[in-house]
């Protein structure tokens, strides 16, 4: 299986500040150049900001605001001179606004040019920061916003330019859990011989330090090594040359899942008999498999509980708990027959308890086996209960090939009222 992404690069942004919430998504569009952006947050009766500028200041911020106004959407293209209130330009250049409240939330959605004819209006690129408010509102308008006005932590290279060398990433493939595996992409406007080397760089979603790795142009996938499961990554690459470097590909992003648990497995009891059939108590062993290492937990915890198909009532049986990584099995011996479920829990370094896999077996399925022989003819009989499927399965077999087998169930030890089944074969 694989991961692709036709390359839109942008970002996202979420913050709370005294019981509000504002998150922000904005996705760039080269090909269009235009940026997408969406925003949305509890203070559903306020309004909705987006800014640009080059100083993380609201002076000379290009903004973008939006609110209800008698329950029709207001977005505004505005200019901030001072830190205070912008005022509205002339020369709108959003498109595509709109603005809804649903369910408690007001959201906000529009697409703005990444370059703009009006004088007002800041190009979405080089070094810029962006700004992000909520606020109440005052006599139809936007007012002040107080604490709930945040930046980006640091000026962003905010580009519409798409890349000439390479395109993007051919493919992002994840294997084994934590195996990511890279395609590179072709040589696209520039002579491939100039360029002797993929560089190849990938970080943790939110980190700011890339890891580097190069390779020959005439490979065609590499893996990226220190993987976590359960992590959210991202990739890009670069073709190299003696003389100069093309242009990173556009991001990827990708997951790297967590591993099923390990498939759980039952040992076959043994049924004993005593006697002439008597059936004693039947046990098996009860072998779970822990799910794969967890690389936040300490340890991991099974509960084992005692399951009634029928009621569906569950009681606990055993718990088994300090499990370390290298415990990935661990057999219970000596189970009574019957059905069983197991939670398995994975124990963080904080301290959190959190599942991580279940599973229902099953030991022993009841029934018993019965050998007889008399004047040289020998019969065996074996019968299986299974409750769950409410039925019972029966295979004899005798040494008394052209006779015939009979099985019969019978309250009194007697054939008067018995209940009996037989089998030969005729012709």
């Amino acid at each position: 299986s694989g991961l692709y992404q036709v390359g839109l690069p942008g970002g996202s942004f979420t913050q709370t500040q005294s019981g509000t919430t504002l998150s922000a998504r904005w996705t760039v569009n080269p090909s269009m150049q235009t940026v997408d952006v969406t925003m949305t947050t509890n203070n559903e009766n306020g309004y909705l900001g987006f800014g640009i500028s080059e100083t993380a200041d609201m002076t000379d911020a290009d903004i973008i605001t939006g609110f209800l106004d008698s329950a029709q959407g207001r977005i505004q293209d505005r200019f901030a001179n001072m830190n205070g209130r912008p005022r509205v330009d002339d020369d709108s250049q959003v498109t595509n606004g709109r603005v809804v409240r649903d369910n408690g939330v007001l959201q906000l959605s529009f697409t703005i040019p990444c370059s703009s004819t009006d004088s007002q209006d800041i190009p979405y690129e080089g070094q810029n920061y962006l700004l992000f408010a909520t606020g109440p509102l005052s006599n139809g308008d936007i007012s002040y916003h107080r604490t709930t006005r945040w930046t980006t932590p640091t000026a962003m290279d905010l580009t519409c330019q798409e890349p000439v060398t390479p395109n993007t990433l051919a493919s992002v493939s994840v294997s084994d859990g934590n195996v990511v595996t890279i395609i590179p992409p072709g040589l696209f406007g520039a002579e491939p011989q100039s360029f002797t080397l993929w560089e190849i760089q990938w970080r943790p979603v939110g980190s700011t330090d890339w890891q580097t790795a190069t390779i020959p142009t005439s490979s065609s996938s590499y893996t990226l090594p220190g993987q976590q499961q359960g992590g959210t990554y991202e990739t890009r690459v670069r073709a190299v040359s003696p003389s100069d470097n093309s242009v990173y590909s556009w991001p990827v992003q990708y997951r790297v899942p967590n591993l099923a648990p390990t498939a759980a497995t039952l040992s076959t009891p043994t049924v004993s008999t005593t006697g002439a059939g008597t059936i004693a108590p039947t046990t098996g062993v009860l072998n779970i498999g822990v799910p794969f290492e967890d690389a936040n937990a300490v340890n991991y915890e099974v509960i084992i509980q005692r399951y009634d198909p029928d009621s569906q009532d569950t009681v606990d049986y055993r718990n088994i708990s300090g499990l370390q990584f290298s415990n990935f099995t661990f057999n219970i011996p000596d189970v009574p027959e019957g059905f069983y479920r197991s939670i398995t829990f994975s124990v963080s370094q904080s301290g959190d308890r959190q599942p991580t896999g279940s599973g229902l077996y099953q030991v022993g399925l009841p029934g018993g086996s019965f050998t007889q022989t008399q004047s040289g003819t020998t019969l065996s009989a074996r019968w299986t209960v299974n409750p769950s499927m409410q039925t019972v399965d029966v295979t004899m077999t005798t040494n008394n090939e052209n006779g015939y087998l009979g099985f019969g169930i019978s309250e009194t030890a007697d054939m008067t009222d018995a209940d009996i089944i037989t089998g030969f074969l005729d012709s």
